[in-house]
């Protein structure tokens, strides 16, 4: 076998070849999968995953040379010039079934595999690209008549041109089959019940009805006695029911379908594909053959924005207080905590909020959203928030339960109240010495409060810098923050130091400004 990888001969930095023999065990472990670990000049490398098949195996041709694949057979190759098209001929007879797939994230490479068949005609008759999640390709052809065929390969979107740019191609007859997908996660509520979608892919003219199996149902849930993907459907809604009596907990459970297949029972695992990672190692790794089920509780809380309709203007750099009514079901009195929401509608870009204690008994609250000075003018921008409320479920474990208020504070940004900056200059400091920073505060009309300056130093730092807080009563515009260092050998190079302007409109709400100034130490 030809590898290809960084300095697999030199030991150098460089994309080169290394032949080496290869001896494919048994696939007693049914995975498809061979872990070969390559010596090298240089050493052993890591663990190469090598694909195991029932194929023949073949590499691709040399240029001119006669270019077949045949179904029952797999190819490896290469696209080595950018923008190279790889084109293999096929015999075929009408109504048969035949499936080319194409990969290359699954084995580690870098393209993306774009398969079309093309006629005697040279007509495109079908085409695919991306399949299961991943830029790999698969192509399940009907072919219309008998004849001969080509199924060409290009790269779409990924890297191509080079010794590393390796796809695996392969053909096969396809036999009447099915697969099975379930969600990677599905949840349903206690005392309630939820509706799940159960589905197949049918290959290879296969239509018959399937049997369905979930195993690992959690206590006190449960699905009909019966369930079935009727004969040429895809897909089968089920209602899964939990009872009231069941505590709020998480269980993997597995699918398992049979069906009559040429005159015998076949039995199938369902997979899930995982969302989330957007760059797994192997491409199988998208993929489990368990789906998460989670057992919930409703919250007993509604926070309901007051005037949720309406538009806000907000100074940038001021914090908002929203106004929440908060309603609780009949019999909860258990804390209650209102935070922001970990993902916004668009973007954070430093939006924050703090976590609030609702009083016992409290029937409204304000949520003060802190709004920074960097915010757009040009466009809305919106602000959400949860309820947490703490409440035990039927087995006594206390759990905290997550609502969307109802609503989303939107609100139009207006021009800060107050901007702060500095006329340090260039800074250069032996560490152990002292600085001085000239700051200028500048106030809107509508803030008349003292503002208080002060510095915020890099995670290192801290505790080998400080400076006493500055502050700027009503009217005082100006002032020199005093900052002291230690001796210390951190202190070398640039390091960015932040000073902070805050003024508490109605003695509660901040309004901030914040710049940076560049402090050289000198050793």
């Amino acid at each position: 076998m030809t590898f290809v990888g960084y300095g697999l001969k030199s030991g150098v930095a460089q994309l080169e070849t290394l032949v080496s023999n290869v001896v494919f065990p048994k696939d007693e472990a049914g995975t498809g999968w061979y872990q070969h670990r390559l010596k090298t000049p240089h050493g052993q490398a890591p663990p190469v995953p090598l694909r195991l098949a029932d194929f023949a195996e073949l590499v691709e041709p040399a240029a001119g040379a006669v270019r077949v694949l045949a179904p029952g057979a797999a190819i490896t190759g290469t696209l080595s010039t950018p923008g190279e098209i790889d084109e293999y001929s096929f015999l075929a007879k009408a109504g048969q079934m035949v499936r080319f797939e194409a990969i290359s994230a699954e084995i580690g490479t870098w393209l993306d595999p774009v398969l079309r068949i093309i006629d005697k005609d040279d007509k495109q008759v079908a085409i695919n690209d991306d399949f299961g999640g991943t830029l790999d390709a698969r192509l399940d052809f009907k072919v219309p008549a008998d004849g001969t065929y080509r199924v060409r390969l290009h790269n779409g979107t990924g890297i191509d041109g080079s010794l590393d740019s390796v796809y695996r191609l392969t053909a096969r007859l396809q036999q009447p089959g099915f697969t099975l997908s379930l969600p990677q996660t599905f949840a349903a509520p206690v005392g309630g019940k939820a509706p799940l979608t159960l589905s197949c892919v049918r290959i290879g003219g296969f239509a018959e009805e399937i049997t369905l199996k979930l195993a690992g149902l959690p206590d006190g849930v449960t699905v009909p006695a019966e369930i079935k993907i009727p004969k040429g459907k895809n897909s089968v809604k089920v209602n899964v029911e939990v009872a009231k009596t069941a505590g709020t907990d998480v269980a993997f459970v597995t699918l398992t379908g049979t069906a009559m297949i040429n005159k015998q029972p076949v039995t199938v695992t369902a997979r899930s594909s995982f969302g989330g990672d957007l760059v797994p190692r192997r491409a199988t790794a998208r993929f489990d053959n368990r789906m998460l089920m989670v057992r919930t509780m409703a919250s007993p809380v509604t926070l309901d924005l007051i005037d949720r309709n309406r538009q806000r203007p907000v100074h940038r750099g001021t914090t908002y207080p929203a106004d929440f009514i908060v309603k609780r079901e009949e019999g909860f009195d258990g804390p209650i905590r209102v935070r922001m929401a970990a993902a916004q509608q668009r973007r954070v870009q430093g939006m924050r909020g703090p976590v609030i204690q609702v009083p016992k008994g409290a029937e409204r609250v304000q949520y003060p959203c802190f709004m920074p000075e960097w915010l757009e003018t040009d466009r809305t921008t919106r602000f959400l928030v949860h309820s947490v409320a703490v409440q035990k479920d039927a087995k006594g474990r206390e759990r905290h339960l997550v609502k969307g208020s109802v609503g989303s504070i939107t609100m139009i940004l207006e021009g800060a109240l107050l901007k702060l900056a500095h006329r340090a200059g260039e800074l250069t400091v032996a560490p152990g010495g002292s600085f001085e920073v000239p700051v200028a505060v500048s106030r809107s009309a509508k803030l008349s409060e003292t503002a208080v300056v002060h510095i915020e130093v890099p995670e290192p730092l801290v505790g080998l810098i400080k400076a006493e807080p500055l502050m700027l009563k009503p009217g005082q515009g100006t002032g020199t923050l005093k900052v002291m260092t230690l001796p210390d050998a951190k202190l070398d190079g640039d390091w960015q130091i932040k000073l902070v302007a805050t003024a508490l409109q109605q003695g509660r709400w901040p309004a901030v400004s914040v710049t940076n100034v560049t402090v050289r130490f000198v050793r």
